[in-house]
């Protein structure tokens, strides 16, 4: 659904989860890596603290333990 240049937002996330269907929903959310043709779970879904440098505070995003 997104193309190259375009950045995904949440928003466009959600649209996609919506119209995946249970199974799809049940699967653990993955990503590709496309340096490394790997395939990655996420392992968490963290929201940005305070002390966070990089990202605005409450900034959701997901966590790799690659």
């Amino acid at each position: 659904m997104s193309t190259s240049g375009n950045a995904p937002t949440y928003r466009t996330l959600l649209q996609i989860l919506e119209v995946l269907d249970k199974e799809q929903l049940d699967c653990v959310p993955t990503v590709y890596c496309s340096a490394t043709d790997e395939y990655l779970p996420i392992d968490r879904f963290v929201f940005a603290s305070g002390q966070n440098q990089v990202l605005d505070t409450d900034h959701p995003y997901f966590q790799i333990d690659a």
